[in-house]
């Protein structure tokens, strides 16, 4: 089983005496710790999208982690955190551990989102920060269908539509493209590089527009 946590509201939650104590640490005192307070904080909290707020979010969960992390290796459970995407896995029902998990986080100031708390059984699609884990690590299969037919109708010279539909530059959804291809990659290398080529060498004009 596979238990995806997510923690709410993540960033907006995170108050500068959470991290306070690893930055002591490191070594940061008196005007230090009021500088980093006063440039990374924006009315009490950390912002997202700051490049600051995830290092320093980071650092907020180190004693949460180190927690879950023992609650694990007791139970035979393996462990994995992105920002505040936590996922817990092992051989065995994990719903029993949820209460166990949440009051771990709630203890470290924080909340769990509970319409993201989800339990995936081996006989269903088990999804870990967009990649699907079950038995071979790849994409879900949604967002592969959209990069196949977002790529043919960039090919097709409905660039430009794509484009504005996703609120992008054509050169930058092009861009978009080849990065998502190049992801692909790392999972599918036959299909990822047939993409790839497709989205670099594809015309993004209308056929109309296309000199014959």
């Amino acid at each position: 089983m596979v238990a995806t946590l997510d923690i709410k509201n993540f960033f907006g939650t995170t108050r500068f005496e959470m991290f306070e104590a690893p930055l002591h640490a490191a070594g940061f005192r008196d005007d230090a710790l009021a500088a980093i307070r006063a440039l990374t904080l924006f009315e009490g909290f950390l912002p997202q999208g700051a490049p600051t707020s995830p290092f320093l979010a980071n650092l907020a969960l180190l004693a949460a982690d180190f927690e879950i992390l023992l609650l694990c290796r007791r139970n035979q459970m393996d462990f994995t955190r992105y920002i505040d995407d936590i996922a817990v896995s092992g051989m065995r029902d994990l719903i029993g551990a949820k209460g166990h998990l949440s009051s771990i986080i709630e203890s470290k100031g924080f909340a769990l989102a509970q319409n993201k708390v989800l339990f995936r059984g081996q006989d269903q699609e088990q999804v870990v920060t967009g990649l699907v884990v079950n038995k071979k690590l790849r994409p879900r299969r949604e967002w592969r269908s959209k990069l196949k037919d977002e790529i043919q109708g960039f090919v097709d010279g409905r660039g430009e539509e794509l484009a504005d539909e996703s609120g992008l530059s054509l050169v930058a959804f092009k861009a978009r493209l080849c990065g998502q291809a190049q992801h692909l990659i790392q999972f599918d290398r036959s299909e990822g590089t047939r993409l790839l080529k497709k989205a670099r060498f594809g015309s993004a004009r209308k056929k109309s527009e296309v000199p014959t």
